[in-house]
């Protein structure tokens, strides 16, 4: 088994994550495969907010200065 320090906070998304996290600033944004982009606070795995996208996600989510982007499998959604 691996050692290390232990985690510093987990948190429960809603879904499978296939994709990496990204991390801006001090968020870090999860897309999961029950359709929902999470926004998690780094300093404490505290959730700033989640959204409903209504399709599951298999890949990373996508962040710029003003939007967030994720791919579902069917749309784009900002």
């Amino acid at each position: 088994l691996p050692t290390g320090p232990a985690a510093r906070w987990q948190t429960r998304i809603g879904g499978q994550v296939f994709g990496s996290p990204v991390v801006r600033e001090d968020t870090v944004y999860i897309a999961t495969s029950g359709g929902v982009l999470n926004a998690v606070q780094v300093p404490d795995g505290k959730l700033r907010w989640a959204h409903g996208l209504g399709e599951a996600v298999h890949g990373s989510v996508a962040v710029t200065d003003d939007a967030v982007l994720v791919a579902g499998d069917v749309a784009l959604h900002r």
